[in-house]
Order: structure tokens, then sequence, then C-alpha cells
């Protein structure tokens, strides 16, 4: 009898437990939709990359609905594929860029590395940080549109 009640306590912790945590998920995802629809139709300017403040940059990035985005990297245009998963996971795929030759040549090849190593986004009003693992902020962008 000893051993059929501690079975039937440990059935009821778990049930509690995975509520609370489907709880959890569901309040994640809530939040991921209405933060990534921000992203949608809307162009960001780059402010920060790889630590470097950007003044009066001309660098931009804008997504699209469809899983694509373009950017502007000073003189050369930049687009590809992007991926929204799970709570701020975001990947950028098949980066292709005009060829144009230009005096900073360095700060664009660097913007287009930070846009394929990064792996997650936070939104925090109207700045989208793009990020790689848990700790390093690759580049910080300003909503302007």
């Amino acid at each position: 009898m000893k051993n059929i009640s501690m079975l039937f306590f440990a059935l009821i912790m778990v049930s509690c437990s995975n509520k609370t945590i489907n709880k959890n998920e569901k309040s994640k995802e809530v939040i991921t939709n209405i933060d990534s629809e921000i992203l949608f139709k809307t162009k960001w300017k780059l402010i920060e990359l790889r630590g470097n403040k950007m003044e009066n940059t001309k660098f931009t990035l804008e997504f699209f609905e469809e899983n694509q985005f373009s950017a502007f990297a000073g003189c050369n245009n930049l687009g590809g594929n992007y991926k929204v998963e799970n709570t701020f996971k975001i990947t950028f795929s098949k980066v292709i860029s005009t060829r144009m030759a230009c005096e900073d040549m360095k700060t664009e090849q660097e913007f287009s590395k930070v846009l394929e190593m990064t792996d997650n986004f936070i939104l925090d009003g109207k700045i989208l940080s793009l990020n790689k693992g848990k700790m390093t902020l690759l580049a910080r962008f300003e909503l302007i549109k």
C-alpha cells in the first residue's frame, strides 16, 4: 500500500510539473510570435558591429515574410534566406552579395560573416541584437521603419 501511495504521489507531481512546463512553453511561443512579427516588413539600421559603434552608417537589414532578407552593406547589397525557430533562434543561409569594389571592404566582409554566424536574436523594444550562443553579441540594429 505504501508503494502504491508513493507511486500515486509521484504521478501527481510529474503531472503538475508537466502542466507548468507546457504553460511556460505556450507563453514563450506567444512572445516569440509577437516579437518575430516585428521583423517582417521592417528595416533595421546597424548601430554596432562586433563591439564597435557604427556612427552614421548606411548598413541596413530588412526581413520579408517569405523567409528572405536583404541588407545594404555600405556599398554592396546582400540577400538570402533566414529562418526563425523556437524562442528567438534565427539562422541566415544562402547569403549572396553584389561584388562592387569599395573603400571599406573589411567592414562589409565582417557584416556578411556576422550574418552567417548568427544563431539567435533578442528584440528589446526598437533594438534588434544578433548573437552567437548565449553570450556573444555580434551586431545590434535600431528599428528605422
